[in-house]
């Protein structure tokens, strides 16, 4: 079964450009005040460059002989990148380790210090994000409206293709799992395949509402929330469902949400079965305090989101990048 992951943006005339050209040229920092420290897990602070985020916890747990289970985070993070994350260790009644020691390749630590709690997915607020891109071709002033536009307005809360794996390899394996009985052997996949099919159902939805133009207005039998955001938001905007099941809203907002989920109602009785229950998720993505300046033809963009929403969706509403 073939998936198409090109869901429609704002605008169809994107500016293409470059972006990656070196890990500098997307940096992101998790938006998260520490507690008081003190407590029996030690908070480690690194900047990680170029790594995969999976990598660094498996390679810190090897550091300090503990299982992969007692290093705790916040959120995965783009490899191809310069990020600063917080990580957990409960290292139990072992010594804890000198961390000037630590070797990883690409990785520093900034500071160390300790927590009561292990982190959590999710935990933090938000992201702060500052992205270059790169040989932009497009006139500057009409990509400054589409900007200023997502400034004032916001932009479609879509899960990022990151979600979905390598050609969307994790809707496959989610698709023979719930169609073909294949149940993934491993806990950490079943996580994986089921999150990858809600959010691809969710972003079914939402897709439909932006060909339709109402993506963050309130229509008949919406259901409201705040937009997603890194503060606390006043915006109302309308909300999709995280499905757990066919359950669905009144009105026409159900109308479109059993429409675009129609073809696969047996993903829903499948996830149904496996425990999920429905959520729901602000369809509109609220960036704060967002900037940006050109240089020539490259343009430097600042901005934070709400845990949970993906920066390469912003920049799909304005620019098709290589």
């Amino acid at each position: 079964m073939n998936f198409d992951l090109n869901f429609p943006g704002i605008w169809t005339d994107t500016a293409p450009g470059i972006w990656r050209q070196t890990p500098e040229d997307f940096g992101v920092d998790e938006l998260w005040t520490p507690p008081d420290s003190g407590g029996e897990h030690i908070l480690l602070h690194i900047e990680k460059r170029g790594q995969n985020t999976e990598w660094v916890s498996r390679n810190l747990a090897r550091f300090c002989g503990v299982r992969d289970f007692d290093i705790g985070l916040m959120g995965l993070k783009d490899r191809h990148a310069v990020t600063r994350q917080w990580f957990s260790v409960y290292l139990g009644k072992r010594p804890e380790p000198d961390w000037s020691q630590l070797e990883i390749e690409g990785v520093e630590v900034l500071s160390v210090t300790r927590t009561q709690k292990k982190l959590r997915r999710g935990d933090h607020s938000g992201n702060a994000f500052k992205i270059w891109v790169r040989q932009v071709e497009g006139v500057h002033e009409q990509i400054d409206e589409k900007l200023s536009f997502i400034q004032a307005n916001g932009f479609p809360n879509y899960f990022g293709d990151q979600r979905f794996g390598h050609d969307g390899y994790n809707l496959q394996r989610a698709n023979a799992w719930f169609v073909e009985g294949q149940k993934p052997k491993k806990k950490a996949h079943l996580g994986m395949y089921l999150s990858a099919a809600r959010s691809y159902l969710f972003n079914e939805i939402l897709a439909e509402r932006v060909r339709r133009g109402d993506w963050s207005a309130m229509i008949d039998g919406d259901e409201g929330a705040p937009a997603a955001s890194s503060v606390v938001s006043e915006y109302t905007v309308p909300t999709g469902p995280m499905l757990g099941g066919p359950e669905f809203l009144s009105g026409a907002a159900g109308e479109i949400e059993q429409l675009r989920t129609a073809s696969l109602s047996e993903w829903l009785t499948a996830i149904h079965k496996d425990g999920a229950r429905t959520a729901r998720r602000p369809f509109v993505a609220m960036p704060v305090d967002m900037s940006w300046q050109w240089l020539n033809d490259d343009i430097e963009l600042t901005f934070s989101l709400g845990s949970g929403c993906f920066a390469s969706v912003l920049l799909d509403q304005v620019f098709r990048l290589n």
